[in-house]
């Protein structure tokens, strides 16, 4: 699917203007090229632009200005017995961190709807962290995600000379394996990230 959109007088503004819609909704009226490129060089790599338009709730959990932030953990697969042993160390961690952390899952990109609602029931029966019961949820994230390297090359930006980009394809490759992916959030900008195996033997060493 393509959305061309078009001035009043009838010129094309964009030839595709379906990947700024995704990404930005609104705001990116009244969809030209130049108002996709004002809002790139005004964007950074941060929670907003990541979660945004998705759900609500991860952005109350950003405590900016506070003395004592929520760690936010963004997490995704479909390997249900790395998800069980992930979601346990990573509270087990906190504990001994002392701080607060908030788990979501976020599915795969690649995963159906029944492969989802199958994962979803197993972390609501067992308690392991939060999910969106819609699947439709998981599936705008993943597609905001692709939307973001195809705005991204459209500029023929590259992963070495553009760090939204770099972020983005990192996260489609951990996407891409099987091994899961993980992103830790303080606050609205400080972010680590890691595919699920390295995390998992992080969490492991964290005595060390």
């Amino acid at each position: 699917m393509i959305i061309v959109s078009l001035v009043p007088q009838g010129r094309v503004s964009s030839l595709n203007a379906i990947h700024m819609l995704w990404v930005w909704g609104n705001v990116a009226f009244p969809l030209t090229d130049e108002k996709e490129q004002v809002l790139w060089n005004a964007e950074s790599w941060r929670l907003q632009l990541v979660a945004d338009g998705i759900d609500p709730t991860i952005l109350d959990w950003v405590n900016t200005g506070r003395e004592i932030y929520i760690y936010i953990c963004l997490y995704g697969g479909d390997d249900l017995e790395w998800i069980r042993k992930f979601t346990k160390r990573a509270k087990a961690v906190a504990r001994l961190a002392g701080i607060s952390l908030e788990l979501l899952y976020v599915g795969r990109s690649t995963a159906t709807r029944e492969q989802i609602r199958k994962v979803n029931k197993v972390i609501k029966t067992e308690n392991l962290s939060r999910f969106w019961p819609d699947y439709t949820s998981n599936w705008f994230f993943w597609s905001r995600m692709d939307s973001m390297r195809c705005s991204k090359a459209k500029y023929h930006k590259t992963v070495e000379n553009d760090e939204i980009l770099k972020e983005v394809m990192t996260l489609l490759s951990y996407d891409g394996s099987d091994q899961g992916c993980v992103m830790v959030w303080r606050g609205s900008n400080e972010t680590a990230r890691a595919n699920g195996q390295l995390t998992f033997l992080t969490l492991d060493d964290f005595g060390a």
